[in-house]
């Protein structure tokens, strides 16, 4: 089985070595949401997604492939 989205924020978060919370000051997003996107309870909403990719330098599609 693929990895989630989730997975692959936290995957990505871990690797960039910042926490949950240096990642949610970055987006203006708070932990909670952070968190919840990490355990697959939300997923970013379209205004996020790309946020995300820049962040982590990968390709917005990256979230969605299995």
């Amino acid at each position: 089985m693929g990895l989630t989205m989730g997975d692959k924020i936290k995957n990505l978060r871990e690797k960039a070595g910042i926490s949950q919370t240096e990642l949610a000051d970055k987006l203006g997003l708070s932990k909670s949401v952070i968190s919840a996107y990490e355990k697959g309870v939300r997923n970013p909403s379209f205004k996020v997604l790309p946020l995300l990719a820049e962040t982590f330098n990968v390709s917005q599609l990256y979230f969605f492939e299995k």
